[in-house]
Order: structure tokens, then sequence, then C-alpha cells
């Protein structure tokens, strides 16, 4: 009789082994998609692997700021790829150390609990404006934006977020600007 009875509660014990494990395989997680809310804003560009990519703020971080305050210097923040942005930002923010400029807006940028956010690369602004005209992020004023693309010692790109056109600008001019990040 007292054999019998180990030999339950084994069983019972082995079952209850195997519910715990079972309950702790690791959740499935949803692909991500574009214009889905992550990381402290909105997806609007998927790498191939499906796991890292950028997002954008949700909504705009100034309405009239320029590229640089003062005399403008040549900063050879030129890159204009997706990817590219941050590595502009880190390099206007660099050589205008000073001033309430776009870069240094972004840069300075605490959002949803984020402090990686930079001032997009033109290419990466026209992703933006591809991914706002899907209808994946909105809140864009259908003004000009700054990229973070500089064009020459005076000028700077920037897109149009009403009708997409792009056009180097004179860095003291006021734009718009709408932060990104990477994760």
């Amino acid at each position: 009789m007292k054999q019998k009875h180990i030999i339950n509660i084994s069983l019972i014990l082995f079952l209850f082994s195997i519910s715990l494990l079972s309950n702790c395989k690791e959740e499935e997680t949803k692909p991500l998609e574009l214009g889905q809310t992550h990381e402290g804003g909105i997806i609007f560009f998927i790498e191939d692997n499906g796991k890292h990519g950028l997002i954008a703020a949700s909504t705009d971080q100034h309405t009239n700021i320029q590229w640089c305050t003062g005399s403008c210097l040549a900063t050879n923040a030129t890159a204009t790829a997706l990817g590219t942005g941050k590595t502009n930002t880190q390099t206007i923010v660099s050589i205008n150390k000073t001033g309430n400029h776009a870069a240094a807006i972004c840069d300075k940028l605490v959002h949803n609990g984020f402090d990686d956010w930079f001032l997009p690369s033109k290419d990466e602004l026209n992703f933006l404006f591809i991914q706002k005209e899907a209808g994946r992020i909105g809140n864009f004023l259908a003004e000009e934006y700054w990229s973070s693309t500089e064009d020459d010692k005076d000028r700077a790109w920037h897109q149009h977020m009403g009708n997409g056109s792009t056009h180097n600008e004179v860095k003291v001019n006021a734009a718009c600007i709408r932060a990104i990040r990477a994760f």
C-alpha cells in the first residue's frame, strides 16, 4: 500500500512539473507593422528581419525652427540614406554647439521615455512622407520639414509634407521638425 501511495505522489509531481513547464513557454510575439505604436513613437520603417527599424515621434517637436542659428558653419553632415540621420545629427550638434536649432532640439529630446531621438536624414524624411501618404503616420502640417542632410555651408534639405517636394533651403530659414529614433 505504501509503495502504491509513493507512485501516485510521484505521478502527481511529474504531471505538475509538466504543467509548470508548459506554462513557462515564451509567448509568441506579434510581428511589428508599419504604423504601429512602438517604443515611444510610430513605426515608419522596418528592416527585412522585422526586428529593427525607425520610429517617428507622434507629433512635431517644433513648427518654426532654423537648421542653424547665427553664422552657419559647414558640418559635412551630407549623408542621405536610411540609417544616417543619427550620425548627421551628432555631427551637426558637435559643430553647431550653441543655439536652439533643429538638430539640437531632436538630440536633446526625451519623449515617451526615450532619449535617443534625432533629426531624420533626407531619405528618412522622404520615407516619413511616403508613410504619411499611406495613412500610417499622421499629425504633419502641410509645411516644410528639415532633414539632417546638409547641401552646403548655407543650405540643407527640406521636404514639404503636403506635396512631397524636396529642395535645399537656406539654413537660417524656419521650418518644422519631427524627431525619429531607431529600434
